[in-house]
């Protein structure tokens, strides 16, 4: 945990990050991390702002690091498995999202990821199950009907995948672009499905 000196210094961080100001946010942490190394709320800052600038690889140890104190935090484990699938290890991101799932089941960007990775991955079964659960539990998710629609019309599920992708445009107007991409790559790759 960190230390009550650092609490106000690592909020800050946090605004500044969800702002969209990484390097700020990640000269914070520096400066936390400065003074106590070990400090896993600093080290999974750090990594995500690394991450969300692009730099996957190098969050990779901040998140290994920040792991090692805290196990059993879920955001940080989450954090981690998202920097292992950007950097192509997909058998470590399944693991993280596995445990991040046993630790907190409704987890939905675990649940969301989990389940597109098994897609890819040709498990079926498995990615199936994700979805459902993921739109069980997350009925207005707009993502998740997307990623499952895209799932089954790349598949040539022509007909299973219009109503997620109809109830995703539904939640989301602004998947539109996507979606209609998708769908003329569909009807390219399967003669006008």
């Amino acid at each position: 945990m960190s230390e009550p000196r650092h609490l106000a210094s690592l909020e800050r961080a946090e605004a500044l990050a969800q702002d969209g100001r990484l390097d700020e946010a990640a000269r914070l942490c520096d400066a936390v991390l400065a003074e106590a190394a070990e400090d896993a709320a600093a080290l999974n800052l750090k990594g995500f702002c690394l991450a969300a600038g692009g730099r996957p690889a190098e969050a990779l140890p901040f998140f290994k690091r920040a792991r090692l104190h805290l196990p059993t935090y879920p955001a940080i484990r989450y954090n981690l498995g998202k920097a292992l699938e950007e950097t192509g290890d997909a058998a470590g991101a399944l693991a993280e999202y596995d445990e991040v799932l046993r630790l907190d089941g409704g987890h939905a960007g675990a649940r969301r990821s989990r389940a597109a990775l098994r897609a890819l991955s040709g498990d079926e079964s498995g990615a199936a199950a994700d979805f459902d659960e993921l739109l069980r539990r997350e009925p207005e998710d707009a993502r998740g009907f997307f990623l499952r629609g895209a799932w089954r019309l790349s598949a040539g599920r022509f007909r299973e995948s219009l109503p997620d992708l109809e109830r995703a445009l539904a939640l989301d107007p602004e998947l539109r672009p996507e979606i209609e991409a998708l769908v003329a790559r569909a009807k390219e790759t399967f003669g006008g499905a």
